[in-house]
């Protein structure tokens, strides 16, 4: 889908593996993410309740784009995968066991972006991504990302290593090696 401004996007999810986590990451993403998206579902050799959820979301049409893999063939080949059905300026990896709590979460990671084009590559900090991380024990997803949001209001430092559990990057970076 386009955005007024002609910015696109598309979430990815890749390596889905545990059902019930899973349907915490489909939830907060449809419930948290205001700006237009589509997602692409790559389904990496997932058990069967997995993968007749997966089917469901996109029978329903949650998910616009499902790859399955019978046969897990990893991370990198999974999210190339998805990749190669991205036709949008920006995408995201997001692992199938990320819980979102940040409300429009991934138009404040494009406005970053799009900040300053030399940006290529963002990522989010998180309860629970080692170096991306912000030691908060005991608090719901929402409650952590109002924290977190908080104490990290317009400070967007550079880094030299993204955490792979949520990457946004512009599609001129092409695919994963």
């Amino acid at each position: 889908m386009r955005i007024p401004d002609g910015r696109v996007e598309e979430c990815i999810w890749s390596g889905v593996q545990w059902y019930g986590v899973f349907q915490k990451c489909i939830k907060s993403v449809v419930v948290k993410t205001f700006t237009p998206h589509s997602i692409i579902l790559v389904n990496d050799g997932s058990d069967k309740i997995t993968t007749d959820y997966c089917e469901r979301l996109f029978n329903s049409g949650i998910v616009e784009a499902y790859i399955h893999n019978k046969k897990a063939v990893g991370f990198t080949q999974s999210c190339n995968q998805g990749l190669q059905a991205v036709e949008s300026d920006y995408y995201c990896l997001l692992n199938s066991d990320t819980e979102i709590g940040t409300d429009n979460w991934l138009q404040k990671i494009i406005d970053v972006g799009e900040s300053d084009q030399q940006i290529a590559i963002l990522g989010v900090l998180s309860n629970n991504a080692t170096c991306q991380s912000i030691p908060i024990k005991n608090l719901d997803p929402e409650a952590a990302a109002k924290l977190i949001e908080a104490l990290t209001e317009n400070k967007n430092p550079p880094t030299s290593l993204v955490n792979g559990f949520c990457y946004i990057i512009k599609k001129k970076i092409g695919l994963l090696n």
